[in-house]
């Protein structure tokens, strides 16, 4: 989960594999709906995103994006980029960045370049994102070599990154 620094908008990951866009703007607008029962306005998402082959347990927008480019991972233990301007698919990929799942990620504010991300494998990985592999996320099988987008891993703790 995670809201845009620089517009109205909300990212959500779920146990569906899917990423679903929200812009808090239409509620103010009047797009969406109330519910009688609850009192509460209901607002449909804006974009619902497909690629990961398990649940998403992270995802981070790029801060000076202005809520169009985001980052998410998840059980799958990948990694992947997004641009709602292209698509519900991903844009770039590191499949099996981590030998487990995938629990957090977050964007350098000062260079937008650079993600981290953390696991329950205890490892913290430092990635370069114009490093990014050129193979697609299909393609991918596992490998004990490090994609070429990751260009620091530490043994950061005895269990999972949080």
């Amino acid at each position: 989960l995670d809201l845009s620094a620089s517009s109205h908008h909300v990212l959500s990951g779920g146990s569906d594999s899917l990423l679903c866009l929200w812009n808090l703007a239409d509620a103010q607008t009047g797009l969406a709906s109330t519910a009688a029962a609850v009192g509460v306005a209901e607002l449909a998402s804006q974009a619902t995103f497909q690629g990961h082959a398990d649940a998403v347990e992270t995802c981070v927008f790029d801060s000076q994006s202005e809520g169009r480019i985001f980052a998410s991972a998840g059980r799958d233990r990948s990694l992947l980029f997004w641009d709602v301007r292209t698509g519900s698919r991903p844009t770039g990929a590191v499949p099996n960045l981590h030998e487990t799942d995938i629990n957090c990620c977050a964007w350098n504010d000062l260079n937008p370049d650079i993600l981290a991300t953390g696991c329950d494998d205890g490892y913290l990985s430092i990635l370069d994102r114009r490093k990014l592999p050129t193979t697609s996320l299909a393609s991918a099988g596992d490998s004990a070599e490090l994609p070429p987008s990751v260009v620091h891993r530490f043994r950061a703790h005895s269990g999972s990154i949080q």
